[in-house]
């Protein structure tokens, strides 16, 4: 039976022979008897109750061990208790961190149940604070993730990153004071409201210099504005065709870029109706220059005496009435072209009609040029 000196001596007989006329064997083997009693008694009484619930051992509290049958020892307690009291404040410090509450663990904070200070509850601690501590490095990867994403979306639109990162919370940008960075739910959740924030104002502004940009190509062609001219405005144009997730260049949607582009739309539309009179004006001379073209009569004077009255009474859109005009110079070539042939015709007979006509002047001062030969 376990815990029978019968049983430990029957596992000791089983081991090599000791001459019973040495004294030292002697004594090696009673400490081994004495030690293997004792560790068969501390199995008994540690693994009783697992099988016999009802049985109750007369034992002092959790923290003594069965020395021998019926003596019992307390456990040695200093290194015990400074194993659970480190792990209860590492647990409590990371805790602390989740729930945000900023508040400093002192040494004396975590409470060790000195009731219980058994190798089984200092195992459980130590597994709940290797899972707080994974939780942490998890949180602590996003909260890095985060802070990346804030900056490269600073980066774009120029915005200060490092005053929008601290007033999420201080500790993510200075912590040369030794101040681990946050990882609370508070900032976890306000690090994903600045980044949705921010994405939005980045859509916005993307959208704003994307019609910006197409007012520009607009008012170039309008206004027949050199390529050298235009090139300077490369990077907003450059952005009609982009998605949001496309734009990564530096500052390329800064608000500073947005003012100058909309201060350049108001200086060309500004230059547009001057322009665009200049523009209207060679549109009726080219008109008219096709209607001479193919022979066919004009009223200019009437035609620009006209034009004059629309721009003057700003009762018309010199845009629409650009674009009239340039349908009217389409159809006068058609309708020149479609008249080329009878025209062609037209000059032929007439460079016939001419020479006969000269033909039959030449033979009447032949024939003149005869009678007054004969008359002489």
């Amino acid at each position: 039976m376990v815990g029978d000196p019968s049983f430990s001596a029957g596992i000791l007989n089983q081991c090599h022979p000791i001459s019973p006329a040495n004294t030292t064997c002697l004594f090696i083997k009673h400490n081994i008897l004495v030690k293997l009693d004792t560790k068969c008694a501390n199995f008994h009484v540690e693994s009783l109750p697992k099988f016999c619930p009802k049985v109750t051992l007369n034992r002092p509290n959790p923290n003594y061990k069965l020395v021998t049958r019926g003596t019992w020892k307390p456990v040695p307690m200093k290194g015990r208790m400074k194993d659970f009291f480190e792990t209860q404040l590492q647990i409590a410090g990371i805790c602390t961190e989740i729930a945000g509450t900023g508040h400093s663990i002192k040494p004396t904070d975590p409470k060790v149940n000195e009731q219980d200070l058994t190798l089984k509850r200092l195992e459980e601690l130590k597994a709940h604070l290797k899972e707080l501590q994974n939780e942490k490095s998890l949180r602590l990867q996003k909260v890095i993730s985060n802070i990346s994403t804030i900056h490269d979306l600073s980066v774009v639109m120029s915005i200060d990153f490092f005053e929008t990162v601290n007033d999420v919370h201080p500790s993510l940008i200075d912590s040369a004071n030794g101040q681990s960075k946050s990882i609370s739910n508070d900032t976890l959740a306000r690090l994903t409201g600045v980044i949705h924030s921010l994405k939005q104002d980045k859509q916005q502004r993307l959208q704003k210099l994307q019609v910006l940009g197409r007012m520009l190509i607009e008012l170039w062609n309008l206004m027949d504005t050199p390529i050298e001219e235009q090139g300077k405005w490369d990077r907003i144009t450059t952005l009609s065709s982009c998605s949001v997730n496309e734009v990564s260049r530096q500052g390329s949607l800064a608000l500073e870029v947005i003012e100058q582009t909309e201060v350049e739309v108001v200086r060309l539309n500004a230059l547009k109706a001057g322009k665009l009179k200049d523009l209207v004006f060679k549109r009726q001379n080219e008109l008219e220059e096709i209607y001479r073209g193919c022979h066919m009569d004009v009223e200019s004077d009437a035609a620009r005496q006209i034009l004059i009255g629309l721009i003057e009474s700003g009762n018309v859109d010199l845009s629409d009435l650009l674009s009239s005009m340039d349908d009217q110079i389409r159809k006068a070539k058609e309708q020149a072209l479609s008249r080329k042939e009878i025209l062609d015709k037209v000059e032929k007979w007439k460079c016939a009609s001419e020479e006969e006509k000269w033909l039959d002047e030449y033979e009447k001062a032949r024939q003149l040029l005869g009678i007054w030969l004969l008359l002489e």
